[in-house]
């Protein structure tokens, strides 16, 4: 239970370092501005490419692009890319990734009120609750069980 306490606070100490470092460039009030995730609002004109900025952390509406392919498959589960235009398929949703082109899109939704967002409130809550599920609770008492059962034998042998 200690090696999984350290463990966790070791993984949100490396997801808050990779926020940190993920980057995206927006058109805010008529600047360039790089932002994290985090800090991207709707209004933002956010520029994207297959390379550098391809996971998009926001939904929005394409404004300009070239050849832009989209990978939906987390959302969808079909494994071939979506192409997006202007005019037949302009609509970009958050958690999917950019796979060919680069483009400009206008952000809509962030956080909770974007798809990924209402998706992670459905899964794992809103945060306010910190009920385990009843796999964590079962884990918690078999942890338990085998502490209880393990302990005066291993104290018995040292």
């Amino acid at each position: 239970s200690i090696t999984d306490y350290v463990k966790e606070r070791q993984f949100i100490s490396l997801a808050k370092r990779l926020d940190q470092s993920n980057k995206k460039v927006v058109v805010r009030n008529g600047e360039q501005v790089e932002v994290t995730d985090a800090e991207i609002v709707v209004g933002d004109v956010m520029a994207f490419n297959s390379h550098s900025l391809a996971t998009l952390p926001c939904d929005g509406v394409l404004l300009s692009g070239a050849d832009v392919k989209v990978d939906e498959s987390s959302l969808t589960g079909e494994p071939d890319p979506v192409r997006k235009d202007t005019q037949n398929s302009p609509w970009l949703v958050s958690g999917t990734n950019v796979v060919a082109g680069n483009g400009r899109m206008l952000v809509i939704a962030v956080g909770p009120k974007s798809v990924s967002g209402k998706i992670r409130m459905a899964v794992y809550g809103d945060g306010e609750d910190e009920e385990a599920s009843p796999l964590f609770v079962k884990l918690d008492h078999m942890v338990e069980d085998v502490f209880k059962a393990g302990l005066p034998p291993a104290v018995f042998c040292f």
